[in-house]
């Protein structure tokens, strides 16, 4: 089950729902990378400090999965 957004995380859906002309397909298709492209720098971010943590054995394991 979704968590209901915070009172910030609202206002930014708000913001972003605003921006995107849900009649024009050209505007929705285009809103689609950038977000794609946030949401892989964040992942490669989070993966990069999991791999930089000492994280024992199941890291040790995990590494060398994303490694290959």
């Amino acid at each position: 089950m979704l968590e209901q957004p915070t009172v910030a995380g609202a206002e930014e859906i708000s913001r972003i729902r605003a921006s995107i002309d849900l009649g024009n397909a050209t505007a929705v298709l285009e809103f689609g990378p950038a977000t794609q492209t946030k949401l892989v720098t964040f992942a490669d971010a989070v993966l990069a400090q999991v791999r930089s943590a000492d994280s024992g054995a199941i890291g040790r394991e995990l590494h060398a999965l994303l490694d290959r």
